[in-house]
């Protein structure tokens, strides 16, 4: 500012980003205020993006190219107002989204990359639905899910939607899922209007209901999510008859 005053907080603002060849790693600094929006994010390889301001970071949508990891961390907060996406719908791209840093990741949008998703610090706020591709018996954790490290500083706001992909699970009665791990994230807050797509609820308030649907396969058999434990599981419908 003039006369050596100070700088009033402001937004800028750029365009498209599609990474090379490469990995990437953003980050921002800053303590007067500032934020930087960006538009759609392309990485090739993996992506780092660190937020120390305080300012928000805000990126309008991520899609990933290749399996590599995507990165959010910093002590400031960072928004996807629109959704995290794979070019390839139907490949499984393991390599996961992680969480770290103190601040807040607050995505707006779906998340429909067939990855991990890994909450190390601070918080994770979904207000946007995410799918999550259910594979095997749920014996082992090779299906995509939501864990933590096990610290005492992570927390996890479930405010949008569930969508659960069960093309290539075993439908077996008592197979189970640990699809939100609580044991290792210190928080797991659902919000009032966070639903499971296509199943129905038996009631209650939010963070212990319990949300059903039918088998894919087998009609003596449906999916129940009980949001007080975080795990999908497998289970005989009873015949109103």
């Amino acid at each position: 500012g003039a006369n050596g005053g100070p700088i009033a907080s402001q937004v800028h603002e750029l365009g498209n980003f599609t990474t090379p060849n490469s990995h990437i790693a953003m980050t921002l600094t800053g303590n007067e205020g500032y934020g930087l929006t960006l538009g759609a994010i392309t990485p090739t390889r993996s992506w780092a993006t660190r937020n120390d301001s305080d300012g928000m970071l805000t990126l309008a949508s991520v899609t990933k190219t290749y399996n590599r990891p995507l990165t959010f961390e910093g002590t400031g907060d960072t928004t996807i107002t629109g959704g995290v996406s794979q070019a390839q719908p139907n490949a499984n791209y393991g390599n996961q989204l992680t969480k770290n840093g103190g601040g807040e990741l607050i995505i707006g949008g779906s998340i429909t990359i067939n990855a991990y998703t890994k909450l190390n610090e601070g918080t994770l706020t979904l207000n946007g639905s995410k799918t999550f591709y259910i594979t095997g018996d749920g014996s082992s954790a090779t299906y995509t899910r939501i864990y933590g490290d096990g610290g005492g500083d992570t927390t996890n706001n479930l405010n949008g939607s569930f969508v659960f992909d069960v093309t290539g699970a075993t439908e077996a009665e008592s197979n189970t899922w640990q699809i939100v791990d609580n044991a290792t994230i210190n928080e797991v807050n659902y919000g009032a209007g966070f639903v499971v797509t296509g199943a129905t609820s038996g009631g209650g308030s939010a963070g212990s209901r319990v949300w059903s649907f039918p088998a894919a396969v087998n009609p003596a058999l449906g999916y129940e999510f009980d949001e007080s434990t975080g795990v999908l599981t497998l289970v005989a419908v009873v015949d109103p008859a």
